[in-house]
């Protein structure tokens, strides 16, 4: 997803931390972290999820019921969820297993194995009664507008049969593996004795549990008893401390305790990312120049920062990095694409050279 980054086009605030930011690190400093984080054996564990944009033309009211009208242009289907987590990790890590659940009718098998990054290795459980997860968005081509969305889906927990198998692969891939990524999107994949299994048999545990219309209320992050990393958004933080307008530090403060992080993240999207660790809260603003669609940006700065956190990133950097990966995220519909390494290390060095020159 190669882009360009103007110095010009960014903030006053975003220009202000990037002068500050390079006095610490140069470009080559921080490329040299994304080399570290490309090292060792990953495995992603969620759900999968097929995500499909149906573009549409706004005709007006229909004539005789209160329902507006649209005509079909066209449809894009990208694979998302911890397919797409498992595909932002393989465009640095060399090795990453996927261990995730597609349905047993309907499964978009040959499409998931198609979409996958060729450093991803799939590990597929087929979900007793239910298709793969479909969220199907209907946009406004010309304004691109989100008019509604459809998901097909069962989001039962697995029935016995299926989790002993899942419980099996956990056994058997969990010691093999240096870090563990789980994108949980609450859809019944991981049950609280998967999450138990989860946290004793991980080395590095790094954990995104997705609030959605689906879930709203009942699945939040501290389903998790402990985890060394925790991406998440502001809005489901609030939401799992019952807090709507506290000062976010504090909140930071108190999950971190709770799950015993190294580093917690919080993503702000327009007003960036703070991330939390033992030695304080670091704030970056974003840095993002253009917004195409702020879809599957999480997914990209949950899937890289899990990796520099576990590489041993200083945490201001990890940071830095977050937010350029989500400004590079924010300028392709969804998961259209996965992290292009080489465009950001590209624009790596433009923010960090040209700014204050």
């Amino acid at each position: 997803m190669p882009h360009h980054t103007l110095a010009s086009d960014l903030s006053s605030e975003a220009r202000r931390y990037l002068v500050d930011f390079r006095r610490r690190y140069s470009a080559s400093d921080v490329v040299g972290f994304l080399d570290a984080a490309s090292g060792g054996r990953v495995a992603v564990i969620g759900e999968a999820i097929i995500d499909e944009y149906a573009y549409v033309e706004p005709m007006g009211k229909s004539a005789k019921d209160a329902v507006i009208a649209v005509r079909a242009l066209s449809q894009e289907s990208q694979a998302g969820g911890a397919v797409a987590v498992a595909n932002h990790a393989g465009a640095f890590a060399n090795r990453v297993d996927l261990l995730t659940a597609l349905g047993e009718r309907e499964s978009r098998d040959a499409f998931i194995r198609e979409h996958l990054h060729e450093h991803v290795q799939p590990r597929f459980i087929y979900k007793a009664g239910s298709p793969t997860i479909v969220k199907r968005r209907f946009i406004d081509n010309y304004t691109a507008a989100r008019l509604l969305e459809v998901y097909e889906f069962n989001d039962s927990v697995l029935g016995i049969d299926n989790e002993a198998a899942f419980l099996a692969n956990l056994e058997e891939l969990l010691p093999q593996v240096d870090v563990v990524v789980v994108a949980d999107f609450g859809h019944g994949l991981i049950s609280p004795a998967a999450a138990r299994a989860i946290e004793g048999g991980a080395r590095f545990l790094a954990v995104n549990a997705q609030t959605n219309s689906a879930n709203l209320g009942f699945h939040t992050i501290t389903k998790y008893q402990r985890a060394d990393f925790v991406s998440i958004q502001e809005r489901e933080i609030r939401l799992d401390r019952r807090d709507r307008e506290g000062p976010l530090p504090g909140l930071l403060e108190e999950l971190s305790g709770l799950l015993g992080t190294r580093a917690t993240l919080v993503t702000r999207g327009k007003s960036g990312a703070l991330l939390h660790t033992t030695a304080g809260t670091d704030e970056c603003p974003s840095l993002a120049f253009r917004v195409v669609d702020r879809m599957g940006a999480g997914d990209a700065v949950f899937a890289v920062a899990s990796l520099c956190v576990a590489a041993g990133v200083p945490a201001d950097a990890v940071n830095f990095i977050a937010n350029a990966v989500g400004a590079q995220a924010v300028t392709v519909v969804g998961n259209r694409t996965a992290v292009d390494r080489e465009a950001l290390e590209r624009d790596i060095t433009m923010l960090l050279t040209e700014v204050g020159e």
